[in-house]
Formats: structure tokens, C-alpha cells, sequence
């Protein structure tokens, strides 16, 4: 325990009295999950280019390896979160319910970020199955195919914008297991009727023992980087509260993404931070809340923060507060054409968008960015309060002086958010995938 102490204890401090930056980088939910999900399709890869059938099957087996953890690090979010099927209850749930719930939310702003997590993987869930289906393993394919369909019509599509196609792709890869791990026909034919459209069904059709196919995976762009956004954080005495403002920088791009950010995740739009607007400033504070967040502390608290000269701190000087934040991004829509050599085979045009990282990301910072500005408040609030400590302790005027202005320049230079991401994900993945006749002659992919 003394050992724990002395590792954990120092560096949280640090960063409590730095930024988060200084801590080690322990990387989003996703992260973990794209980490096996590379590495198994690198062991893919070797496996392919290995001679020595030893050495092959090694690879392949690392492959599954890599798999297994994805599924393993699923289950742990998956347990952590809230389930699509959850939501879709909180849906249709009675109104009387939906408004307990909508004031409960009072003070997170009344956003349900429980939209926004990462739950699981429809596309790692999918991958999973066909790394299986390589190795033969249809059984355990088909669980993972299934997976992947479920989680796909079940909400993932729709949270990251993606077609609805996803999911009877995934049905079809799951009845294509069935139809080789010796399931009875009527079971396969209902899945069929239940699941898919009536194109589909002529693709599956297209699928024959024996044949070969075609599996592409294009992984395209990459996910945007995070950028730091300053707010000024000050005292209102009169509302008993503390309100954050963002900088204006402007009318660059940059500067309006992060002043629409801060409008859409933390402004003031609900109806207990509209009244103590309007109290604080009348009809013109209640609309100027859309461009600010106000911290409502109550008598009680500000007469201990009065306590400590908190309040004093406040009023004498403004505090810069940093979070992290997602500028504006585009993904590519358009729809890729693959041709093939061979004159019998048609060009392909069926890619389909199986995920989307870089809305993956932007979510889960939308999810954590109440944490992310309740985090910052605090720690700026400390180092400022220390450094306020500092000068107010010196019985020489000037030199108090000097040494607070010294104080508040470097707080306020020093303050910074946790932008740190793995920029070298794919921004979304597209898949095309079909089965394809038998020919004579070699086919040339390009």
C-alpha cells in the first residue's frame, strides 16, 4: 500500500497542479479496441506471405489471438454502458417517466449523454467473424457475424450515421454460416425471409460451395485531431455562482468551431441556469446564457469559498480554464469503383460504409466533455487559489504584487487540455465484398 502511495499519489497531484498532459497516455475506449483490431489484420497479412505452413498457421493463430481481445474488451464496455435495447426502452417508455427523467437532468444541461457512448462494435464484432470464418471456425463466425448484425439495426447504424444496408450484410455472412455449420433449412430459409431484402437474397444465391471471393477493406482518411478551447472563468456574487465564457479569437474557423462546441455541449439552456441568468442580468443575462456555462453553487457554498477568499480570487482576476474539443470534418461519400481485369466479372460497385471512426471519436468527446469542464474548473481554481496564497502571504506590498501578477501569468500560460489522440486511425472503414466465378485466367485487382 505505502509503495502504491508513493507511485499514484505524486503524479496525480502533478497533474492536478500542472495539466493532463503530463500524465501517460492511457488512450479512449476505441483506442484499446483498434489496437487488436490492427494487429490481428497485420498477423492476417503475414500469414498470407508466409511459406512455411508452421510458421502460417502461427500467424493465423496470433490473428485470433488479437480477436478474442477485441471481444474481450467489447464485453468490458458493453458492461459498463448502457445497451441499445436500453435506450430504445428509454424511448418508449411512458411520458410521466421521460419527464422525471428530463428534470433530473437539470444539471447536465438536460443532454442525455448516454446517446453518445461507445457501447460496443458492430465492425470489430464483424471483423471478428470473418477472421473466423478464415480459419474455419464457422461456428464461433456466425456468433460474431450475428453480433455484429444485432448491434448494426439495433442503433449502431443510426448513432453513426451509416446505411441501414450494414446490417443485412452482417445477416447474410451470419446465414452463410448457418448454412455451413449443417443448420436445418427451414431455420435458414426464415432467416432469409425475416432478414433479407430481396437483392440480398440474389447475392446470397451468388454464393457456392467451393467458390472463391472477394474481401476489400479500404480504410480511408483518418479520425481529426482534438483542439484546445480557452474559457474565462470569473465570480458572479449576486447569483451565487461561478460562469465560464469562451475567448473569442475572432472569426476564423478554428474560433467558430469551438464557439459553436461550447454552444451545443455546455451553453446555459436549461430552465434552472435560465433563472439565475435572468436574476443576474434580466431579459438581456437570460439570452446572453446561450454564450455561457454558469456553475449555480448555492449560499452555503459561496459562503465557505467566501471562507477561504476563493471569492475574493475571483473577482480580482480572471481564470483561464482549457477543454478539448473537435473542430468541424467531412468523411467521403462518394461511392468507390473496383474493376477487375477479367471481362466476365462487372465492376464493383457495392462498398459499403461498415463504421466510422472519426464519428466514434467525436461522440465520446461529447459524452466526457461535461467531465472534461468540471475537471479543468477545479484544477485551475487550485493553482490559482495556491498561487493567490503565495502572494497574499508577503507583508511587502510591491513585492506581493509582483509575485501575484507572476503567479497569474504563469497559471494562466500553463493551463492546458488533454488534446492527445491516435491520429493514425482510419477515419472510416468501407468493405466490398462478393463472390466471384471461376475463370481461367488470373484476375488483376486494381
Amino acid at each position: 500500500m505505502t509503495r502504491f502511495s508513493q507511485k499514484i499519489f505524486p503524479t496525480a497531484l502533478g497533474i492536478l497542479l500542472t495539466n493532463p498532459r503530463q500524465s501517460d497516455y492511457r488512450g479512449s475506449g476505441i483506442e484499446g479496441v483498434y489496437i487488436s483490431y490492427l494487429k490481428s489484420l497485420n498477423y492476417l497479412a503475414l500469414a498470407e506471405q508466409e511459406t512455411d505452413t508452421r510458421q502460417k498457421r502461427q500467424l493465423q493463430d496470433a490473428a485470433l489471438v488479437e480477436v478474442r481481445r477485441i471481444d474481450i474488451k467489447l464485453n468490458e464496455i458493453r458492461a459498463q454502458n448502457p445497451s441499445y435495447q436500453d435506450l430504445n426502452a428509454k424511448e418508449n417508455q411512458a411520458f410521466y417517466m421521460k419527464a422525471l427523467s428530463w428534470l433530473g437532468n437539470f444539471y447536465t444541461g438536460g443532454r442525455d449523454t448516454d446517446k453518445f457512448i461507445y457501447r460496443d462494435d458492430a465492425w470489430a464484432r464483424y471483423m471478428e467473424g470473418l477472421q473466423y470464418e478464415i480459419s474455419g471456425e464457422y461456428d464461433d463466425a456466425r456468433i460474431s457475424y450475428q453480433k455484429a448484425a444485432n448491434l448494426y439495426q439495433d442503433g449502431y447504424a443510426k448513432q453513426y450515421d451509416l446505411p441501414v444496408i450494414t446490417a443485412e450484410r452482417a445477416w447474410l455472412d451470419t446465414i452463410r454460416m448457418m448454412q455451413k455449420g449443417g443448420y436445418s433449412q427451414d431455420e435458414i430459409q426464415q432467416q432469409i425471409n425475416s432478414k433479407l431484402s430481396p437483392a440480398m437474397q440474389e447475392t446470397l444465391k451468388q454464393y457456392h460451395d467451393g467458390a472463391s471471393e472477394l474481401v476489400i477493406l479500404e480504410h480511408q482518411g483518418f479520425v481529426p485531431d482534438k483542439s484546445e478551447m480557452t474559457l474565462l472563468l470569473y465570480a458572479d456574487p449576486r447569483a451565487y455562482s461561478l460562469v465560464l465564457e469562451p475567448l473569442h479569437g475572432g472569426g476564423s474557423t478554428q474560433a467558430n468551431d469551438s464557439f459553436r462546441w461550447f454552444t451545443m455541449v455546455y451553453a446555459d439552456i436549461n430552465p434552472l441556469n435560465l433563472i439565475a441568468n435572468y436574476k443576474a442580468g434580466g431579459a438581456w443575462g437570460t439570452f446572453s446564457g446561450i454564450f455561457t456555462k454558469r456553475v449555480i453553487l448555492g449560499q452555503p457554498v459561496w459562503q465557505q469559498l467566501s471562507a477561504t477568499h476563493v471569492d475574493k480570487l475571483l473577482t480580482e482576476q480572471t481564470i483561464r480554464v482549457t477543454v478539448p474539443y473537435y473542430g468541424r470534418f467531412t468523411l467521403d461519400q462518394h461511392q468507390p469503383t473496383l474493376q477487375v481485369s477479367t471481362e466476365t466479372v462487372a465492376p464493383f460497385k457495392n462498398s459499403i460504409r461498415m463504421t466510422s471512426l472519426a464519428d466514434i471519436a467525436f461522440q465520446e468527446q461529447l459524452a466526457q466533455a461535461q467531465r472534461d469542464i468540471y475537471e479543468g474548473l477545479v484544477r485551475e481554481l487550485l493553482r490559482s487559489w495556491l498561487a493567490y496564497q503565495v502572494s497574499s502571504n508577503v507583508q511587502d506590498q510591491n513585492a506581493a504584487l509582483i509575485l501575484n501578477l507572476i503567479g497569474q501569468v504563469a497559471v494562466f500560460a500553463s493551463s492546458a487540455a488533454d488534446t492527445r489522440n491516435w491520429l493514425t486511425l482510419p477515419a472510416q472503414v468501407r468493405l466490398t465484398r462478393a463472390p466471384l466465378p471461376p475463370v481461367n485466367t488470373p484476375q488483376i485487382i486494381r
